[in-house]
Protein backbone atom coordinates (compact mmCIF):
# COMPACT_ATOMS: atom_id res chain seq x y z
CA UNK A 1 0.00 0.00 0.00
CA UNK A 2 3.08 2.70 0.53
CA UNK A 3 6.11 0.33 -0.91
CA UNK A 4 5.20 1.48 -5.09
CA UNK A 5 8.83 0.48 -7.11
CA UNK A 6 6.24 -2.18 -8.66
CA UNK A 7 8.41 -3.69 -11.85
CA UNK A 8 12.13 -2.30 -9.45
CA UNK A 9 14.65 -4.91 -7.65
CA UNK A 10 13.17 -7.80 -9.60
CA UNK A 11 9.64 -7.52 -8.33
CA UNK A 12 7.03 -9.27 -10.53
CA UNK A 13 3.65 -8.08 -11.39
CA UNK A 14 0.80 -8.64 -8.60
CA UNK A 15 -2.83 -8.71 -9.52
CA UNK A 16 -2.74 -5.53 -7.76
CA UNK A 17 -0.60 -4.04 -10.73
CA UNK A 18 -2.53 -5.63 -13.48
CA UNK A 19 -6.02 -4.94 -11.63
CA UNK A 20 -4.95 -0.80 -12.05
CA UNK A 21 -2.46 -0.46 -15.26
CA UNK A 22 -4.22 -3.19 -17.17
CA UNK A 23 -7.77 -1.87 -16.91
CA UNK A 24 -7.17 2.01 -15.51
CA UNK A 25 -10.91 2.47 -15.40
CA UNK A 26 -11.10 0.01 -12.67
CA UNK A 27 -9.74 2.73 -10.05
CA UNK A 28 -12.14 5.80 -10.14
CA UNK A 29 -9.43 8.25 -10.85
CA UNK A 30 -7.45 5.88 -13.37
CA UNK A 31 -4.72 5.80 -10.80
CA UNK A 32 -2.64 3.02 -9.30
CA UNK A 33 -0.08 2.07 -6.42
CA UNK A 34 3.32 1.82 -9.42
CA UNK A 35 4.87 4.82 -6.89
CA UNK A 36 2.25 4.89 -3.64
CA UNK A 37 4.14 6.93 -1.23
CA UNK A 38 7.48 5.89 -2.58
CA UNK A 39 8.48 4.06 0.90
CA UNK A 40 10.78 1.53 -1.60
CA UNK A 41 13.28 4.44 -2.23
CA UNK A 42 12.12 6.63 1.11
CA UNK A 43 12.34 3.86 3.48
CA UNK A 44 15.28 5.40 5.67
CA UNK A 45 13.77 9.29 6.00
CA UNK A 46 10.49 7.85 6.87
CA UNK A 47 12.01 5.33 9.78
CA UNK A 48 13.45 8.53 10.55
CA UNK A 49 10.26 10.38 11.34
CA UNK A 50 8.33 7.69 12.54
CA UNK A 51 11.34 7.95 15.34
CA UNK A 52 11.19 11.65 15.33
CA UNK A 53 7.49 11.09 16.10
CA UNK A 54 7.58 8.99 18.51
CA UNK A 55 6.30 5.76 17.31
CA UNK A 56 7.08 2.43 19.27
CA UNK A 57 6.18 0.07 16.49
CA UNK A 58 5.65 0.42 12.47
CA UNK A 59 3.37 -2.68 10.48
CA UNK A 60 3.99 -3.33 7.32
CA UNK A 61 3.65 -5.36 4.21
CA UNK A 62 5.81 -8.08 2.24
CA UNK A 63 5.41 -7.97 -1.36
CA UNK A 64 4.83 -12.04 -2.16
CA UNK A 65 6.31 -11.20 -5.91
CA UNK A 66 9.16 -9.17 -4.63
CA UNK A 67 10.60 -11.59 -2.57
CA UNK A 68 9.08 -15.08 -5.25
CA UNK A 69 8.41 -13.62 -8.66
CA UNK A 70 7.24 -16.62 -9.38
CA UNK A 71 4.77 -17.43 -6.89
CA UNK A 72 6.59 -20.19 -6.25
CA UNK A 73 10.05 -21.45 -3.76
CA UNK A 74 10.74 -23.99 -6.94
CA UNK A 75 10.73 -20.87 -9.43
CA UNK A 76 13.65 -19.35 -7.55
CA UNK A 77 13.83 -16.44 -4.63
CA UNK A 78 14.77 -13.08 -5.62
CA UNK A 79 17.57 -11.98 -3.30
CA UNK A 80 16.78 -8.01 -4.34
CA UNK A 81 13.96 -8.50 -2.50
CA UNK A 82 15.02 -10.29 0.21
CA UNK A 83 17.88 -8.09 0.72
CA UNK A 84 15.37 -4.63 0.42
CA UNK A 85 13.30 -6.53 3.50
CA UNK A 86 16.50 -7.32 5.71
CA UNK A 87 17.73 -3.72 5.66
CA UNK A 88 13.99 -1.82 6.18
CA UNK A 89 13.26 -4.35 9.32
CA UNK A 90 16.89 -3.56 10.23
CA UNK A 91 16.40 0.13 10.07
CA UNK A 92 13.30 -0.53 11.59
CA UNK A 93 14.67 -1.84 14.61
CA UNK A 94 17.93 0.69 14.61
CA UNK A 95 15.73 3.72 15.24
CA UNK A 96 13.97 1.85 18.26
CA UNK A 97 10.58 0.71 16.63
CA UNK A 98 9.52 -3.12 16.91
CA UNK A 99 8.69 -4.47 13.13
CA UNK A 100 4.81 -6.13 12.44
CA UNK A 101 4.91 -7.88 9.49
CA UNK A 102 2.09 -8.60 7.28
CA UNK A 103 2.43 -11.79 4.90
CA UNK A 104 -0.25 -10.78 2.70
CA UNK A 105 -1.97 -7.94 1.80
CA UNK A 106 -3.87 -8.81 -1.41
CA UNK A 107 -1.06 -8.56 -3.55
CA UNK A 108 -1.10 -12.26 -4.98
CA UNK A 109 1.61 -12.76 -7.75
CA UNK A 110 -0.11 -12.59 -11.04
CA UNK A 111 1.30 -15.74 -12.55
CA UNK A 112 -0.09 -17.90 -9.56
CA UNK A 113 -3.70 -16.04 -10.63
CA UNK A 114 -2.88 -17.35 -14.52
CA UNK A 115 -1.95 -20.70 -13.60
CA UNK A 116 -4.40 -22.04 -11.39
CA UNK A 117 -6.55 -19.35 -10.18
CA UNK A 118 -4.99 -17.71 -7.18
CA UNK A 119 -6.78 -18.34 -4.42
CA UNK A 120 -9.66 -20.21 -6.10
CA UNK A 121 -7.41 -23.35 -6.07
CA UNK A 122 -6.29 -25.04 -3.33
CA UNK A 123 -2.87 -25.61 -4.68
CA UNK A 124 -2.29 -21.80 -3.38
CA UNK A 125 -2.18 -23.50 0.19
CA UNK A 126 1.27 -25.22 -0.37
CA UNK A 127 2.39 -21.73 -2.08
CA UNK A 128 1.84 -19.94 0.45
CA UNK A 129 3.20 -21.96 3.39
CA UNK A 130 6.55 -22.21 1.22
CA UNK A 131 6.45 -18.22 0.85
CA UNK A 132 5.87 -17.71 4.74
CA UNK A 133 8.28 -20.30 5.88
CA UNK A 134 10.78 -18.09 3.47
CA UNK A 135 9.78 -14.99 5.27
CA UNK A 136 10.46 -16.98 8.53
CA UNK A 137 13.76 -18.49 7.92
CA UNK A 138 14.88 -14.70 6.47
CA UNK A 139 13.53 -12.00 8.78
CA UNK A 140 11.49 -14.12 11.06
CA UNK A 141 15.23 -13.58 14.06
CA UNK A 142 14.18 -10.06 14.43
CA UNK A 143 10.67 -10.39 14.00
CA UNK A 144 10.00 -10.85 17.49
CA UNK A 145 6.58 -9.56 18.19
CA UNK A 146 3.82 -10.21 15.18
CA UNK A 147 3.62 -12.08 12.07
CA UNK A 148 0.15 -11.64 10.53
CA UNK A 149 -0.47 -13.88 7.72
CA UNK A 150 -3.25 -12.27 6.12
CA UNK A 151 -4.89 -8.75 6.11
CA UNK A 152 -8.52 -8.42 5.60
CA UNK A 153 -9.50 -11.64 4.69
CA UNK A 154 -12.97 -10.49 3.88
CA UNK A 155 -11.87 -7.53 1.50
CA UNK A 156 -10.03 -9.37 -0.57
CA UNK A 157 -13.03 -11.98 -0.76
CA UNK A 158 -16.26 -10.09 -0.40
CA UNK A 159 -14.65 -7.36 -3.12
CA UNK A 160 -12.75 -9.30 -5.39
CA UNK A 161 -14.92 -12.31 -5.76
CA UNK A 162 -18.71 -11.18 -4.68
CA UNK A 163 -18.49 -7.36 -5.24
CA UNK A 164 -16.01 -7.66 -7.48
CA UNK A 165 -14.51 -4.60 -7.61
CA UNK A 166 -11.03 -5.29 -5.97
CA UNK A 167 -8.45 -7.37 -7.74
CA UNK A 168 -8.76 -9.55 -9.50
CA UNK A 169 -12.32 -8.54 -10.08
CA UNK A 170 -13.73 -11.75 -11.52
CA UNK A 171 -16.43 -10.86 -13.91
CA UNK A 172 -16.08 -7.54 -13.97
CA UNK A 173 -13.67 -6.59 -16.93
CA UNK A 174 -15.48 -5.33 -19.73
CA UNK A 175 -19.43 -5.16 -20.68
CA UNK A 176 -21.51 -5.61 -17.25
CA UNK A 177 -23.64 -8.47 -17.48
CA UNK A 178 -27.81 -8.34 -17.53
CA UNK A 179 -29.20 -10.05 -14.53
CA UNK A 180 -31.41 -13.07 -15.06
CA UNK A 181 -34.87 -12.60 -13.49
CA UNK A 182 -34.89 -12.82 -9.74
CA UNK A 183 -34.56 -16.28 -8.62
CA UNK A 184 -35.79 -15.91 -4.41
CA UNK A 185 -34.62 -18.25 -1.81
CA UNK A 186 -36.82 -18.40 1.02
CA UNK A 187 -35.16 -18.44 4.19
CA UNK A 188 -34.48 -21.37 6.54
CA UNK A 189 -38.09 -22.96 7.78
CA UNK A 190 -37.68 -21.32 11.43
CA UNK A 191 -37.00 -18.02 9.89
CA UNK A 192 -39.70 -18.53 8.25
CA UNK A 193 -41.96 -19.50 10.76
CA UNK A 194 -40.75 -16.44 12.90
CA UNK A 195 -40.86 -13.86 9.72
CA UNK A 196 -44.85 -14.78 9.83
CA UNK A 197 -45.14 -13.22 13.30
CA UNK A 198 -43.30 -10.55 13.34
CA UNK A 199 -43.87 -9.56 10.11
CA UNK A 200 -47.80 -8.87 11.65
CA UNK A 201 -46.30 -7.48 14.77
CA UNK A 202 -43.59 -5.55 15.95
CA UNK A 203 -41.89 -5.11 12.32
CA UNK A 204 -44.79 -4.06 10.99
CA UNK A 205 -45.47 -1.57 13.52
CA UNK A 206 -41.90 -0.49 13.14
CA UNK A 207 -41.79 0.21 9.73
CA UNK A 208 -45.37 1.96 9.76
CA UNK A 209 -43.61 4.25 12.06
CA UNK A 210 -40.31 5.16 9.87
CA UNK A 211 -42.95 5.61 6.80
CA UNK A 212 -44.73 8.44 8.95
CA UNK A 213 -41.31 10.12 10.32
CA UNK A 214 -39.62 9.80 6.63
CA UNK A 215 -42.05 12.05 5.01
CA UNK A 216 -40.87 14.87 5.02
CA UNK A 217 -37.10 13.81 5.80
CA UNK A 218 -34.07 12.78 3.43
CA UNK A 219 -34.39 8.96 3.28
CA UNK A 220 -31.57 6.37 2.55
CA UNK A 221 -32.90 3.35 0.50
CA UNK A 222 -29.72 1.48 1.63
CA UNK A 223 -28.12 -1.25 -0.66
CA UNK A 224 -27.46 -5.02 0.03
CA UNK A 225 -23.95 -5.52 0.20
CA UNK A 226 -21.89 -4.39 3.07
CA UNK A 227 -20.40 -1.09 1.91
CA UNK A 228 -16.46 -0.85 1.11
CA UNK A 229 -13.41 1.13 -0.25
CA UNK A 230 -13.71 2.58 -3.19
CA UNK A 231 -17.08 1.84 -2.99
CA UNK A 232 -18.53 4.78 -6.12
CA UNK A 233 -21.24 7.27 -5.51
CA UNK A 234 -24.47 6.70 -7.60
CA UNK A 235 -26.96 9.86 -6.14
CA UNK A 236 -25.39 12.58 -3.68
CA UNK A 237 -27.49 14.45 -1.72
CA UNK A 238 -26.37 17.62 0.62
CA UNK A 239 -28.44 19.06 3.49
CA UNK A 240 -28.29 20.99 6.60
CA UNK A 241 -29.04 19.59 9.85
CA UNK A 242 -28.58 21.21 13.19
CA UNK A 243 -26.45 23.73 11.56
CA UNK A 244 -24.03 21.34 10.14
CA UNK A 245 -23.58 20.00 6.25
CA UNK A 246 -24.30 16.08 6.01
CA UNK A 247 -24.02 14.49 2.34
CA UNK A 248 -26.49 11.26 1.72
CA UNK A 249 -24.44 9.13 -0.62
CA UNK A 250 -26.32 6.26 -2.45
CA UNK A 251 -23.48 4.00 -3.61
CA UNK A 252 -23.44 2.00 -6.73
CA UNK A 253 -24.28 -1.78 -6.83
CA UNK A 254 -21.98 -4.25 -7.28
CA UNK A 255 -22.07 -5.28 -11.49
CA UNK A 256 -25.08 -8.03 -11.74
CA UNK A 257 -23.81 -11.84 -13.69
CA UNK A 258 -26.06 -13.99 -15.15
CA UNK A 259 -22.87 -16.97 -14.49
CA UNK A 260 -24.34 -18.68 -11.16
CA UNK A 261 -21.17 -20.50 -10.87
CA UNK A 262 -19.66 -17.04 -9.89
CA UNK A 263 -22.18 -17.31 -6.63
CA UNK A 264 -19.63 -19.78 -4.65
CA UNK A 265 -16.09 -18.17 -5.55
CA UNK A 266 -16.20 -15.63 -2.63
CA UNK A 267 -16.41 -18.91 -0.02
CA UNK A 268 -13.63 -20.83 -2.01
CA UNK A 269 -11.64 -18.45 -1.75
CA UNK A 270 -12.61 -18.06 1.69
CA UNK A 271 -11.88 -21.69 2.67
CA UNK A 272 -8.54 -21.72 0.76
CA UNK A 273 -7.17 -18.45 2.63
CA UNK A 274 -7.83 -19.77 6.12
CA UNK A 275 -6.49 -23.44 5.07
CA UNK A 276 -3.50 -21.15 4.23
CA UNK A 277 -3.26 -19.53 7.27
CA UNK A 278 -3.55 -22.88 9.09
CA UNK A 279 -0.53 -24.41 7.26
CA UNK A 280 1.65 -21.56 7.55
CA UNK A 281 0.85 -21.34 11.31
CA UNK A 282 1.48 -24.98 11.64
CA UNK A 283 4.70 -24.04 9.86
CA UNK A 284 5.97 -21.80 12.11
CA UNK A 285 4.70 -23.16 15.10
CA UNK A 286 6.79 -26.98 14.59
CA UNK A 287 9.74 -24.90 12.93
CA UNK A 288 10.62 -21.59 13.93
CA UNK A 289 8.39 -20.05 17.32
CA UNK A 290 10.24 -22.22 19.92
CA UNK A 291 13.67 -20.43 18.52
CA UNK A 292 12.24 -17.32 17.32
CA UNK A 293 9.83 -16.27 20.36
CA UNK A 294 7.66 -14.49 18.18
CA UNK A 295 3.92 -14.82 17.76
CA UNK A 296 1.49 -15.09 14.62
CA UNK A 297 -2.34 -14.39 14.26
CA UNK A 298 -4.65 -12.70 11.47
CA UNK A 299 -5.86 -9.53 10.68
CA UNK A 300 -9.62 -9.12 9.96
CA UNK A 301 -11.86 -6.09 9.27
CA UNK A 302 -14.77 -5.27 10.54
CA UNK A 303 -18.17 -2.94 10.83
CA UNK A 304 -20.11 -2.20 14.16
CA UNK A 305 -24.16 -3.67 12.99
CA UNK A 306 -26.96 -1.60 14.74
CA UNK A 307 -30.42 -2.73 14.03
CA UNK A 308 -32.25 -0.56 12.04
CA UNK A 309 -35.84 -1.50 14.01
CA UNK A 310 -35.60 -2.58 17.51
CA UNK A 311 -37.19 -5.83 16.62
CA UNK A 312 -36.10 -9.21 16.59
CA UNK A 313 -35.75 -9.73 12.89
CA UNK A 314 -33.35 -6.28 12.58
CA UNK A 315 -31.17 -7.60 15.81
CA UNK A 316 -31.28 -10.91 14.08
CA UNK A 317 -29.70 -9.40 10.45
CA UNK A 318 -27.42 -7.43 12.22
CA UNK A 319 -26.03 -10.32 14.02
CA UNK A 320 -26.35 -12.25 11.31
CA UNK A 321 -24.01 -9.20 9.34
CA UNK A 322 -21.17 -9.55 12.19
CA UNK A 323 -21.02 -13.46 11.41
CA UNK A 324 -21.04 -12.89 7.38
CA UNK A 325 -18.07 -10.05 8.20
CA UNK A 326 -15.88 -10.84 11.00
CA UNK A 327 -17.29 -14.46 12.13
CA UNK A 328 -16.49 -16.19 8.88
CA UNK A 329 -12.90 -15.54 9.43
CA UNK A 330 -12.37 -15.40 13.24
CA UNK A 331 -14.87 -18.40 14.07
CA UNK A 332 -12.86 -21.13 12.09
CA UNK A 333 -9.66 -19.90 13.54
CA UNK A 334 -10.84 -20.00 17.08
CA UNK A 335 -13.68 -23.13 16.74
CA UNK A 336 -12.56 -24.68 13.62
CA UNK A 337 -16.22 -24.50 12.27
CA UNK A 338 -18.17 -21.73 10.33
CA UNK A 339 -20.57 -19.22 12.13
CA UNK A 340 -23.40 -21.16 12.37
CA UNK A 341 -25.29 -18.22 10.71
CA UNK A 342 -23.64 -19.21 7.22
CA UNK A 343 -24.23 -22.60 7.91
CA UNK A 344 -27.64 -21.83 7.94
CA UNK A 345 -28.64 -19.22 5.36
CA UNK A 346 -25.23 -20.28 2.38
CA UNK A 347 -26.65 -22.88 0.26
CA UNK A 348 -24.48 -26.45 1.17
CA UNK A 349 -23.13 -26.42 -2.27
CA UNK A 350 -21.34 -23.65 -2.46
CA UNK A 351 -20.34 -23.55 1.53
CA UNK A 352 -17.75 -26.92 2.08
CA UNK A 353 -17.37 -27.45 5.26
CA UNK A 354 -13.90 -28.02 7.20
CA UNK A 355 -13.16 -31.61 7.27
CA UNK A 356 -12.41 -32.90 10.79
CA UNK A 357 -8.49 -32.79 10.25
CA UNK A 358 -8.86 -29.43 8.84
CA UNK A 359 -10.91 -28.56 11.75
CA UNK A 360 -7.98 -29.68 14.06
CA UNK A 361 -5.62 -27.55 12.05
CA UNK A 362 -7.60 -24.29 12.32
CA UNK A 363 -8.94 -24.60 15.96
CA UNK A 364 -6.60 -22.28 18.08
CA UNK A 365 -4.73 -21.33 14.87
CA UNK A 366 -4.13 -17.70 16.16
CA UNK A 367 -1.59 -16.23 19.07
CA UNK A 368 -3.67 -12.90 18.72
CA UNK A 369 -6.70 -11.39 16.48
CA UNK A 370 -5.83 -7.89 14.86
CA UNK A 371 -8.87 -5.98 14.23
CA UNK A 372 -9.40 -3.28 11.66
CA UNK A 373 -12.63 -0.93 12.79
CA UNK A 374 -13.78 2.18 10.99
CA UNK A 375 -17.58 2.72 11.16
CA UNK A 376 -20.88 1.43 11.84
CA UNK A 377 -24.27 0.84 10.17
CA UNK A 378 -27.17 0.39 10.57
CA UNK A 379 -28.62 -3.51 9.36
CA UNK A 380 -32.05 -4.49 8.52
CA UNK A 381 -33.33 -7.91 7.57
CA UNK A 382 -34.26 -8.32 3.58
CA UNK A 383 -35.90 -11.48 2.88
CA UNK A 384 -35.51 -10.98 -0.68
CA UNK A 385 -32.45 -8.90 -1.62
CA UNK A 386 -31.72 -7.27 -4.69
CA UNK A 387 -28.28 -8.76 -5.39
CA UNK A 388 -26.44 -11.83 -7.15
CA UNK A 389 -26.83 -15.12 -5.98
CA UNK A 390 -24.19 -15.83 -4.05
CA UNK A 391 -22.30 -13.89 -0.87
CA UNK A 392 -24.33 -10.67 -0.82
CA UNK A 393 -27.59 -12.06 -1.26
CA UNK A 394 -27.32 -15.19 1.10
CA UNK A 395 -27.09 -12.70 4.07
CA UNK A 396 -30.37 -11.23 3.30
CA UNK A 397 -29.69 -8.13 4.98
CA UNK A 398 -29.91 -4.04 3.77
CA UNK A 399 -27.24 -1.86 5.35
CA UNK A 400 -27.99 1.64 5.80
CA UNK A 401 -26.43 4.63 7.19
CA UNK A 402 -29.27 7.39 7.68
CA UNK A 403 -32.50 6.77 10.26
CA UNK A 404 -35.17 9.09 10.08
CA UNK A 405 -33.21 11.80 8.21
CA UNK A 406 -30.72 11.48 10.92
CA UNK A 407 -26.97 9.97 9.30
CA UNK A 408 -25.49 7.39 12.00
CA UNK A 409 -22.30 9.44 12.26
CA UNK A 410 -20.24 12.59 10.56
CA UNK A 411 -19.86 11.62 7.09
CA UNK A 412 -16.04 11.44 5.56
CA UNK A 413 -14.41 11.74 2.12
CA UNK A 414 -15.03 7.78 1.68
CA UNK A 415 -18.15 7.19 0.82
CA UNK A 416 -18.74 4.35 2.94
CA UNK A 417 -16.96 5.80 6.12
CA UNK A 418 -18.80 7.29 9.09
CA UNK A 419 -17.31 8.13 11.77
CA UNK A 420 -19.09 6.65 14.99
CA UNK A 421 -16.72 5.86 17.63
CA UNK A 422 -19.21 4.39 20.09
CA UNK A 423 -19.78 1.50 17.95
CA UNK A 424 -16.53 0.34 18.14
CA UNK A 425 -16.98 0.24 22.36
CA UNK A 426 -19.86 -1.81 21.25
CA UNK A 427 -18.00 -3.98 19.02
CA UNK A 428 -14.91 -4.70 21.33
CA UNK A 429 -17.64 -5.29 24.28
CA UNK A 430 -19.50 -7.46 22.30
CA UNK A 431 -16.63 -9.76 21.21
CA UNK A 432 -15.06 -10.44 24.38
CA UNK A 433 -18.29 -11.11 25.87
CA UNK A 434 -19.70 -13.42 22.74
CA UNK A 435 -16.53 -15.32 22.59
CA UNK A 436 -13.71 -14.85 25.77
CA UNK A 437 -16.25 -17.60 27.43
CA UNK A 438 -16.34 -20.09 25.17
CA UNK A 439 -13.78 -20.15 22.75
CA UNK A 440 -10.67 -19.03 25.07
CA UNK A 441 -10.15 -15.61 23.31
CA UNK A 442 -6.55 -14.40 22.58
CA UNK A 443 -5.32 -10.61 23.14
CA UNK A 444 -6.87 -8.72 20.47
CA UNK A 445 -4.40 -5.67 18.95
CA UNK A 446 -6.51 -2.59 17.21
CA UNK A 447 -4.16 -2.71 13.55
CA UNK A 448 -5.89 -0.22 11.82
CA UNK A 449 -8.41 2.85 12.97
CA UNK A 450 -8.78 6.42 11.29
CA UNK A 451 -10.76 8.50 8.71
CA UNK A 452 -9.88 10.47 5.48
CA UNK A 453 -10.43 13.84 4.86
CA UNK A 454 -10.06 15.65 1.69
CA UNK A 455 -6.73 16.01 0.31
CA UNK A 456 -5.21 19.61 -0.09
CA UNK A 457 -1.83 20.11 -2.00
CA UNK A 458 -1.78 24.45 -0.71
CA UNK A 459 -1.71 22.87 2.95
CA UNK A 460 2.10 22.43 4.96
CA UNK A 461 2.24 19.16 6.96
CA UNK A 462 1.29 21.11 9.81
CA UNK A 463 -2.00 22.58 8.88
CA UNK A 464 -3.21 18.98 7.37
CA UNK A 465 -2.50 17.55 11.04
CA UNK A 466 -4.44 19.81 13.12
Amino acid sequence: MVEGAYAKGGRAYSISDVYTNGYPGNVHDGSNANMAVDMYNRYKDDIKLMKNMGFDAYRFSISWSRILPGGKLSLGVNQEGVDYYNDLINTIIDNGIKPYVTLFHWDLPYLLEKEYGGFLSDKIIEDFRDYAELCFWEFGDRVKQYWITINEAWTYCAHGYASRHFPPGHGYFGPENQPKPPNLTPPPAHEQQQAEIFDMLDQQKAENVERILDETLITDEGQNFIPYRGARVEKQTTFVRNNKTVVLKKLMAPPKTQDTEKAKEAYTVARNILLSHAHAVKAYRERFQRLQKGKIGMTNNINWFVPFHDTHRDRRAARRAFDFMLGWFMEPVLTGQYPQNMIDFVPRDRLELFTPEELELLRGSVDFLGINYYTTWYAKHDPHPDANEGYNKDMMVKFKFVKHGVPIGESTVSSWLYIVPWGFNKLLKFINDTFNTTNNLPPIYITENGCDQQNDPMQNPHQACK
